[in-house]
């Protein structure tokens, strides 16, 4: 069966509206319906035919062009400000290279909800608005910029007990000034309870919210208000004088202290003492030593270093994730709207299925489109593929991640069963060679 073309009704429509209106006579039954049934198809169409063809046309608007628009500009800017990104410096902290179109106010939102973590300062009174940044005494200074950053120095600028032991490691050195391993340690867990008390619910209690994972995953956007005070300042953790060790006045704080927990930052790997280190290096630069044992020295420290820059690089991989996912529920600010990019994404997933009543805003989504014209419901479909591919980069985003950490995984396997440096002992190599 031939369908009519649109165009070739849409003309019959047209020629026939004028004398249609003009001929209708109100107490003509067959002639209401004739326009009762001329308006239908014309909706049908796309076209609004209840008025006359001389007056302006009506558009069909999309069905809520606010809302859809406001969403579609904080996806764009909440994306941008939820990506983690290397704040080291301004040369890294850009998504763009600044001579490309655009750079300027997309680089802008580089590192956004970490903007709070200035280098070199550490707020703990209200200025800090309840942010989650650097602790005095648990993070090595200078502080950074963002978080990932900030963990990989602390992995390595984290120095061994020795720096503040005498040569022969039986004393303290008193007022030293270095944040050494086990100060951290100490910073981080707060004082010492007794043995009665450390597995009792009442030293526990403020301990298991920071060791729950759903902490991290359950909020869509993090609350940065003290529920008990109403105030946003942040609780002095660590520090020396009043260690109090990991503490949390809200949600955004208890999570930023699960991942501390979750990633081992709470007790820093034991970098080489200060003895060993100075005893080869000493070798190293020696002119009173053979060059065997000057270059024996250099070899060792340089795979020492090299092997301790290689696991901080591994560890950034899952910093970087466990931040991401972090930074996608940190609150951000646009046009008097506070939200979060993952409170954003689940707007975006679910308001079509369900919107809650607030106000005035009583009809839901498919009541709206059920009744709508035509054209609307193309326009709606065409916003939601919009949206799909939107959700297919986010999808692409986060399978570049997967890769990235999987590949690390393959490589740190690979490592492990790499050939050894003794032919004898190579279980590649046949016997008969041997």
């Amino acid at each position: 069966m031939n369908t009519v073309p649109k165009s070739l009704c849409l003309g019959v429509i047209l020629s026939l509206s004028g004398s249609l209106y003009a001929d209708t006579n109100p107490y003509n039954n067959n002639s209401e319906k004739m326009v009762e049934y001329f308006q239908n198809f014309g909706s049908y169409l796309g076209y609004d035919v209840s008025t006359p063809p001389d007056s302006p046309k009506k558009a069909s608007p999309l069905l809520n062009a606010d809302k859809s628009t406001l969403i579609a500009q904080m996806a764009y800017m909440w994306l941008l400000g939820a990506t983690p990104v290397n704040a080291f410096n301004t040369g890294l902290q850009q998504f763009l290279p600044t001579s490309m179109e655009s750079a300027s106010s997309i680089n802008s939102f580089a590192n956004y909800v970490f903007a709070y973590q200035k280098e070199g300062s550490y707020k703990s009174d209200s200025s800090s608005s309840g942010a989650v940044s650097v602790i005095e005494g648990i993070d090595q200074q200078t502080y950074q910029k963002d978080p990932v950053s900030q963990g990989i120095l602390n992995i390595l600028g984290t120095p061994n007990d020795s720096v503040c032991k005498n040569n022969d490691g039986t004393a303290w050195i008193k007022n030293c000034d270095f944040l050494t391993q086990g100060q951290v340690a100490v910073n981080n867990i707060g004082p010492l309870p007794r043995a009665d008390e450390f597995y009792s619910y009442t030293n526990l209690e403020d301990i298991i919210p920071q060791l729950n994972s759903n902490t991290l995953l359950g909020p869509m956007v993090f609350d940065q208000v003290d529920p008990n005070s109403n105030s946003t300042s942040s609780p002095p953790a660590g520090g020396t004088g009043s260690p109090k060790g990991l503490q949390a006045i809200n949600q955004a704080q208890t999570a930023s202290n699960f991942l501390r927990y979750v990633t081992g930052s709470v007790t820093p790997i034991a970098l080489a003492t200060q003895q060993s280190y100075d005893q080869y290096y000493t070798t190293a630069v020696s002119d009173n030593a053979s060059e065997m044992d000057k270059n024996d020295a250099k070899a060792k420290l340089a795979t020492y270093l090299g092997n301790l820059r290689s696991y901080s690089a591994r560890m950034s991989v899952g910093l970087g994730n466990l931040y991401y996912i972090f930074s996608k529920r940190m609150p951000q600010e646009y046009s008097g709207t506070q939200s979060s990019h993952a409170l954003n994404e689940f707007n975006m997933a679910t308001r079509r299925l369900y919107a809650p009543k607030t106000g005035e805003n009583k009809s839901q989504w498919i009541d709206e489109i059920n009744s709508a014209p035509t054209a609307t419901v193309q326009k709606e479909i065409a916003l939601l593929l919009a949206e799909i591919n939107y959700q297919m980069y986010l999808s692409r985003q986060q399978q570049e991640r997967i890769l990235l950490t999987n590949t690390i995984m393959m490589l740190i396997n690979t490592q492990t069963m790499q050939p050894s440096d003794t032919v004898g002992n190579d279980p590649s190599v046949d016997d008969s060679v041997q």
